[in-house]
């Protein structure tokens, strides 16, 4: 969250901030004095890798990357994802491990997929770790990088079919875990919401959520903000689209009564509806359970009760994508690997001292 913290101050992006760290030569002088001069207000203080292997241990990954860099990319208009918390806690991820091997990971970001960045023609690093957004000719941009370096996309909807190491979240394990709290916590009726009704990830959370349901004999209404061709055969029989999420939480209130499980997939999406809910008399309706997903205790923190959430554990994600880049130098000729991990429900604290 530093470099995050940085590039805020700064009004540069994430993979400046880093190209400044990694004294690369392709940021233009006062920009490289803003992101310092931010760095000084903010008391930071960038780690330094020490190269060579530390004392006491033996690892092949000198031989493995020669260059002693990996890049963290963001390809295409993703750049914004990075500030998310959730996703802050894959970068973390993938530092904190790239610092164990002794290499460095530095930030980079290709928002035209077309032109390569300098990094890779120079060939300053060994492989990349790679977020980006599969929809459309977005997989082709993700193999044409792969004819360059090795990669590893991280995050991202696992519906993709994409010839590259990929290592995500379970979010279908995601919707199967939410009807589970909901439905032991004792709810019978259930309703689903989302502002992006379009985006894979979203459906693949809505339809493992109401499969769960149909499979133990309940139903699920689905409550989706309109968006262009919108996906509404996607959620199944009971969908209701509006324009606003005002109008979607009305929607909500006139079923109060039999309303007992509420499931919204994105901890940042709750807090956009936290004040509607309470305006609507939702939010502390008793016999209510809501969870989220995400984790993010940033945003939670100032929701009163706090809801269950679904943690995707970003940090064991982003380890998890350097392993397999070094798994995929040392066997360049292996099938690609899928890599997805369980998430955990995190519960409210109420609930946890039960």
């Amino acid at each position: 969250m530093s470099l995050v913290s940085v590039a805020k101050r700064a009004g540069v992006s994430i993979a400046t901030v880093s190209r400044v760290i990694n004294d690369l030569d392709n940021v233009r002088g006062e920009t490289a004095e803003q992101v310092r001069a931010a760095m000084k207000e903010l008391g930071y203080t960038p780690p330094r890798v020490k190269r060579g292997p530390k004392p006491g241990r033996r690892r092949a990954i000198p031989q493995i990357l020669p260059s002693g860099q990996i890049a963290v990319l963001t390809l295409g208009g993703v750049q914004n994802w990075l500030t998310l918390p959730v996703m802050a806690s894959v970068v973390s991820g993938i530092t904190r491990e790239a610092k164990q091997l002794d290499v460095w990971a530095v930030l980079d970001e290709m928002p035209n997929p077309g032109e390569l960045s300098p990094i890779f023609r120079r060939r300053e690093v060994d492989g990349a770790v790679v977020f980006c957004d599969p929809a459309g000719s977005k997989v082709s941009d993700l193999m044409h990088l792969h004819e360059h370096v090795p990669v590893v996309w991280v995050m991202g909807g696992e519906d993709a079919l994409v010839s590259v190491d990929h290592v995500s979240s379970d979010n279908s394990g995601v919707g199967r875990l939410a009807f589970d709290y909901l439905a032991t916590s004792g709810c019978k009726h259930f309703a689903f919401i989302t502002d992006g009704p379009n985006w894979p990830i979203m459906r693949l959370r809505a339809q493992a959520f109401g499969n769960a349901a149909r499979d133990a004999g309940r139903f699920v209404s689905n409550y989706l903000l309109n968006q262009n061709n919108v996906q509404r055969e996607a959620y199944g029989g009971d969908v209701c689209v509006r324009d606003s999420l005002d109008e979607l939480v009305k929607e909500l209130a006139r079923r109060l009564p039999e309303l007992t499980g509420l499931f919204v997939p994105t901890d940042l999406l709750l807090t956009r509806l936290h004040p509607l809910l309470v305006q609507h008399r939702i939010w502390n309706k008793p016999d209510l359970r809501i969870v989220s997903c995400d984790n993010e205790n940033e945003r939670l923190s100032s929701l009163q009760p706090r809801p269950a959430s679904i943690d995707i554990q970003g940090e064991e994600i982003g380890l998890l994508a350097v392993r397999q880049l070094v798994q995929r130098l040392q066997r360049p000729e292996a099938p690609p690997a899928r890599v997805q991990l369980a998430p955990r429900l995190v519960l409210p604290p109420s609930a946890a001292k039960l």
